[in-house]
């Protein structure tokens, strides 16, 4: 990977549908159900185990579940906005006033309509919970040496299971079998009209950015590699 003009090493992933699935919340619990990410959905069979890409359609597995929540589209919107490009700085000046957690509401409903009330001032965005990277443990995990990768490591892994409970208040509970009761006490349940508009807004965006040419991206996309080809003949050279 090309970054800053340095090569830098990349991971290869097994499939990267499976890092959607966390990415997009539809999937948050581990294969030993010992721990979780942020995220409010489980896909059932799943639970348990580890799906196997090589055996199973992850990605159909992935469309029916965003299909169920009403809201996959929107992050989806969210998460590309605020990475396909660089934002004016004046915006980060104005996020300065939230962008340490004491700075926030104590009450986590109340966070969450200040976080959505920026979104929706600089990107035009309607999202009822911001907090839409619900992934981002390899980042978290990942130190600046072995022994701190392992230290954090082991943190995430006796962190426990998150679930929403009352109200979509965020409960952080020790076992399985907790994190099961409280799901079943306060079940996801969201309108047919909803899922609707949710999967008509999805096949709006797909066909909108998916389909035909993009010159732009095209470009982009030529000058990178020239970019990376020019790079990689440079590292050859030096080594």
């Amino acid at each position: 990977m090309l970054l800053n003009g340095n090569i830098h090493p990349r991971g290869k992933r097994r499939s990267v549908d499976l890092c959607n699935a966390s990415c997009f919340g539809l999937h948050s619990l581990s294969p030993d159900k010992k721990f979780s990410s942020w995220g409010r959905h489980w896909i059932s069979s799943w639970v348990g185990r580890e799906p196997d890409p090589e055996k199973e359609n992850i990605r159909k597995k992935l469309l029916i579940k965003g299909g169920s929540v009403g809201d996959s589209t929107v992050r989806y919107k969210l998460i590309r906005s605020l990475g396909y490009k660089l934002h004016p700085e004046e915006w980060i000046d104005d996020w300065k006033m939230v962008k340490r957690y004491e700075d926030l509401p104590q009450d986590e409903l109340e966070q969450r309509k200040v976080q959505s009330g920026l979104i929706k001032k600089y990107l035009g965005i309607s999202i009822e919970n911001p907090n839409v990277l619900t992934c981002g443990q390899c980042a978290l995990v990942c130190g600046p040496d072995i022994h701190e990768s392992a230290k954090r490591l082991k943190l995430l892994r006796e962190g426990g299971i998150v679930v929403s409970g009352k109200d979509g208040r965020t409960v952080v509970v020790k076992t399985f079998e907790e994190a099961r009761k409280i799901r079943e006490q306060y079940p996801f349940r969201i309108s047919r009209s909803l899922m609707l508009s949710d999967s008509l807004q999805s096949a709006v965006l797909w066909i909108w950015n998916y389909f035909g040419i993009e010159p732009r991206s095209i470009i982009q996309n030529w000058v990178y590699q020239n970019k990376l080809k020019r790079a990689l003949k440079d590292a050859e050279v030096i080594r």
